[in-house]
């Protein structure tokens, strides 16, 4: 959903992020993964933009609403804690990001 990310992951795992998503290797943290392969590196400076990604931003928010609605609660704990807590930075416009989170997702950040 987001191919931004894989150069991202690729980088912080060294292998290519079709084999990172898919591995059981216990260096591969889903909460690593989405903190610092997708929040930081795509959408904390999308949202610092000028002129945001419209279509990554949506891309992006509509992943982490695939996360925060998983039946995993380590998908839902990771989604949380590494996408919505980086949205709570003070350099980070988070009010940028409403227009693009889904209703869950939107309701999480609220609370």
């Amino acid at each position: 959903m987001i191919p931004e990310a894989a150069e991202h992951m690729a980088e912080l795992y060294g292998m290519p992020a079709e084999e990172a998503v898919r591995t059981e290797h216990p260096s591969v943290d889903t909460f690593d993964l989405l903190g610092d392969a997708l929040a930081q590196p795509v959408i904390v400076p999308e949202l610092r933009a000028q002129t945001p990604d419209a279509d990554l931003l949506r891309r992006c928010f509509d992943y982490t609403e695939l996360l925060l609605t998983s039946p995993s609660l380590l998908l839902r704990e990771a989604a949380y804690f590494q996408i919505l807590e980086a949205l709570l930075d003070e350099s980070v416009p988070y009010a940028k990001a409403f227009p693009y989170m889904r209703s869950h997702t939107r309701q999480r950040a609220l609370r």
